[in-house]
């Protein structure tokens, strides 16, 4: 599921993510309706044709109400995902998209339904808006500080977990010129010690002609970028959630695939200049394997 993940730029990919997991909760929000009522509602059909324009129309099957929702995926892959089925990464759009937390969060909402409306007849049932709203609530950023404190301990993490991940792809910046020139040039180490003060000096008088060094070096780093960036974390103690939920991300899991083709690339032939971090993660984040150059 990497490999045609890496096919696209991460940003285009984590979009199509996004509208993934909206089209995802519009079907389960058919398929609960369907399922309930044992047919397809005249009014239901009048939603599903302003968002899916054609789909009932050329349905072969219309009168499998059971086959209602995957036939609405189908579709709906083939019309707005048409770019991730040519390009050869749909499954892995599929992937990564049912591992994000609002997904799980829509598959809960709908189980919560399919329980109860099966056998407690509705009256009416929720415009999609509604439904897509209440099963994503958690995750509708806080208005202040105070709100923000008393958000659920799992919003709170997640906050931190961006934050993680563009600290660790700075350690991989770091590790990928300390392997490439064996040693730290002037510019990086400038932009390291006034991002970890005191770092250098943690590290001053290893040698940098270690085979191991820059190994060393990065989990020195990645080690005081949790006691000292996060250490409300790890007092809490919520780094180890953090820590795991950043790197099954799929941008964490972009950056390091960077990293290896850097350290790959640069060790043949390092760089006239290095880029700094800034232009480092841009590439990274729009690393796809058919065009890095080096």
């Amino acid at each position: 599921m990497r490999e045609q993940s890496l096919r696209v730029c991460w940003r285009d990919f984590s979009d199509a993510c996004e509208r993934l997991i909206e089209w995802r909760s519009f079907t389960l929000w058919v398929r609960a309706i369907v399922d309930a009522e044992r047919e397809l509602p005249e009014w239901l059909k009048e939603r599903i044709n302003y968002r899916c324009p054609g789909f009932l129309s050329a349905r072969q099957n219309a009168a499998d109400s059971d086959s209602m929702w995957l036939d609405l995926s189908a579709w709906i892959d083939d019309e707005f995902f048409a770019a991730a089925r040519d390009g050869g990464w749909l499954d892995a759009l599929h992937y990564y998209s049912g591992r994000d937390r609002r997904s799980e969060q829509v598959w809960r909402q709908w189980e919560q339904a399919e329980s109860t409306w099966r056998h407690c007849k509705q009256e009416a049932y929720p415009a999609f808006e509604e439904w897509s709203q209440e099963a994503l609530k958690d995750f509708r950023p806080a208005a202040d500080e105070e709100t923000a404190q008393s958000t659920p301990i799992g919003d709170r993490l997640s906050a931190l977990v961006p934050q993680y991940i563009e600290w660790e792809a700075f350690a991989f910046w770091v590790r990928s010129i300390v392997e490439s020139a064996r040693g730290l040039p002037a510019h990086p180490a400038g932009v390291l010690e006034q991002r970890c003060p005191g770092f250098l000096d943690q590290i001053r008088g290893n040698s940098a002609s270690h085979a191991e060094y820059s190994t060393w070096v990065w989990r020195d780093l990645v080690a005081w970028i949790e006691a000292h960036i996060f250490a409300d974390a790890k007092d809490a103690p919520w780094l180890d959630a953090v820590r795991d939920a950043a790197h099954s991300h799929l941008r964490a899991e972009r950056i390091a695939a960077f990293w290896a083709v850097c350290s790959s690339q640069w060790g043949r032939k390092p760089p006239d200049s290095y880029p700094t971090f800034e232009q480092w993660l841009r590439d990274a984040d729009a690393f796809v394997t058919s065009s890095f150059s080096g």
